[in-house]
């Protein structure tokens, strides 16, 4: 009947499994691997991008690749945290922490209280 029709094997099974509602094989792997991928970003605080978060998955025994990761985020609409933005973000969190220090505000680090020298003045 396949050869009849001219069409390949697969084409018929895959549609007839879709035509049933149940995924085929390889968008039930795939519906896996984004739940794996969001754990894992998640689980890193948001931090991890396709490289870690694949080999993070490759140490747990799933066999995948690094581009499929990146585009499984890209699908989820979620990135890792590149080293020029983690440094903003401290550079930007330690003026914060400077400025109230400056204000006197009570929690200040006792090191800026004194100088920076961590003794008494």
């Amino acid at each position: 009947m396949v050869e009849l029709l001219g069409v390949s094997r697969s084409a018929t099974t895959t549609g007839a499994t879709e035509q049933l509602g149940r995924p085929g094989r390889g968008r039930r792997g795939r519906e896996e691997l984004k739940s794996a991928v969001l754990a894992a970003h998640q689980a890193s605080d948001g931090v991890n991008g396709a490289p870690r978060i694949t080999a993070d998955l490759r140490a747990a025994g799933q066999a995948v690749n690094r581009k499929t990761v990146a585009n499984v985020m890209a699908e989820l609409q979620i990135q890792g945290v590149s080293g020029g933005i983690l440094i903003e973000l401290v550079d930007e969190g330690l003026a914060r922490f400077q400025a109230s220090a400056r204000d006197g505000d009570v929690g200040a680090h006792p090191a800026e209280s004194t100088g920076g020298l961590g003794t008494e003045p």
